[in-house]
């Protein structure tokens, strides 16, 4: 039998013609004006019959891509019986946007409104770039973590300049394995900055806006914490150009967190032979932002100064400090 003979009996493939296939090859991802609101399950829907994938198809891009998803959950998503919670499933939500050619936050932002956390706010995702990144790589860990400890020791130098934040945390998950966390570097307006990890973590996907001295870390556990296990974290926060000139006579610190914490300790260490004049702390709560905590800080001659909170809930520390004549 000849190459390209049917056999008897048998009905030959049928083979798309090339203009379909290339039409099919070409044809444009759907824009947000062509794909319906609603919420997460029927937005899903739209964008998986607008890209036109088999279930089993698209959870083996999802797989490829680092997002292990089974089409029977994808289904029940789909029809509304249930939706993405966990850590890695809100991951592949983030990752399902980009398999099915969707505007980034079109399934995202219907999930976030849906059933917000209490650490997503829905009015403020949209202006919040922090928010918005730990949503789309599915970072909500707010309540699989407890936060023993973090301890962030500032270095400045004789030029007045923070050149260097050593910080770390201690952590004991709750609920769940917990492999990465989110964490939050802040600087002053127009710094980039630079995490630098220490052994048993590593710096996964990232978002940085120096314009407002902001950069947002996915750190990568060597040994995920196990629930009822502990975890020490440990990673400095450098701006990318250290150099420049002395930034004056004043100047200061905020930690900044969305969740409890047990302890916080902010330690700074300034250069001994230039110390500042004087220094404080305030403490603020975002369940009271108008009880503001404020009291002296003392600065030994050494050059350290150390603050201590206990029992912070979403809030921040402030510790600012001035030269001049002591």
């Amino acid at each position: 039998m000849g190459p390209g003979t049917a056999m008897p009996g048998a009905t030959a493939p049928r083979t798309a013609p090339p203009e379909a296939r290339a039409r099919r090859a070409s044809a444009p991802s759907p824009s947000a004006s062509t794909l319906p609101d609603g919420d997460f399950g029927a937005r899903l829907d739209a964008a998986l019959s607008s890209r036109g994938l088999a279930l089993e198809r698209v959870c083996e891009r999802l797989r490829t891509a680092g997002s292990a998803i089974s089409p029977s959950t994808l289904s029940l998503w789909r029809h509304g019986r249930s939706r993405p919670r966990r850590n890695e499933a809100m991951r592949a939500v983030a990752e399902l946007e980009v398999v099915l050619r969707v505007p980034r936050g079109y399934l995202l932002d219907a999930l976030v409104r849906q059933a917000p956390a209490r650490h997503w706010s829905a009015d403020r995702i949209a202006e919040d770039p922090v928010q918005r990144a730990r949503a789309e790589m599915g970072l909500d860990e707010g309540d699989t973590l407890q936060r023993l400890l973090i301890h962030h020791c500032l270095h400045i130098d004789r030029a007045h300049r923070l050149t260097r934040v050593g910080v770390r945390r201690v952590l004991r998950a709750t609920r769940e394995r917990v492999s990465r966390i989110g964490v939050t570097a802040h600087g002053a307006s127009g710094t980039a900055l630079r995490l630098v990890p220490r052994p048993g973590v590593r710096v996964g996907r990232q978002r940085a806006w120096p314009e407002r001295g902001l950069l947002f870390t996915e750190l990568l556990l060597d040994e995920p914490i196990v629930p009822g296990g502990l975890g020490i974290l440990d990673y400095a926060v450098e701006p990318v150009d250290i150099g420049g000139p002395s930034l004056g006579d004043h100047g200061g610190y905020v930690f900044h967190t969305e969740f409890p914490v047990s302890s916080t300790v902010l330690e700074a260490r300034f250069d001994p032979s230039v110390l500042p004049a004087e220094a404080d702390c305030r403490v603020q709560s975002q369940a009271a932002p108008r009880s503001l905590a404020q009291w002296p800080v003392n600065v030994g001659p050494d050059g350290g100064a150390t603050v201590v909170v206990h029992g912070l809930d979403a809030g921040s520390v402030r510790v600012s400090w001035s030269w001049g004549r002591r």
